[in-house]
């Protein structure tokens, strides 16, 4: 969690496992350095589950959308999932275990009934979706890890 000043509502989800099976750590995705120090904070340094959840969101006409706003939705959004999936997989890999929970968003997929064209740079990344493209292309090549396609709907 990159701002642990906002973590009270993950520790009253976490409930009982707050502290046995389960700790909440700062971390910035977009940060090689903060991906390396959380990792190496977890004790014993195994990673089971990786949840790629971190995403901001950017939605409007592609003109109104600075280049450097776009390439910050991308660091956060993709180069973010890809930077935590290199640093966990190769464990996982050595173990033959793990689990890895790739998060993007259906706003990826729609676009606005309109003459002009929209783009929405959410945690979908359109256009080409790379992030579900990365999903499917774990899924195809590490099944034994269970990289699986699912759905949930969530509250936005």
């Amino acid at each position: 969690m990159r701002d642990l000043g906002k973590k009270e509502k993950l520790e009253e989800a976490a409930g009982p496992a707050l502290g046995k099976t389960l700790s909440i750590q700062r971390l910035d995705v977009c940060s090689d350095s903060s991906v390396a120090e959380c990792l190496s904070s977890i004790p014993g340094g195994r990673v089971d589950v990786l949840v790629n959840n971190a995403g901001v969101g950017r939605v409007g006409p592609v003109e109104s959308i600075s280049v450097e706003e776009m390439k910050r939705v991308f660091e956060t959004n993709f180069f973010g999932a890809v930077r935590m999936i290199k640093a966990v997989l190769p464990d996982m890999k050595r173990r033959r275990s793990g689990h890895i929970v790739v998060v993007s968003s259906v706003m990826g997929l729609q676009g606005e009934a309109s003459k002009r064209v929209v783009f929405f740079w959410g945690g979908g990344l359109r256009p080409p979706q790379p992030l579900s493209s990365l999903r499917d292309r774990l899924q195809r090549r590490l099944r034994r890890l269970q990289v699986r396609r699912g759905g949930v709907l969530r509250e936005l």
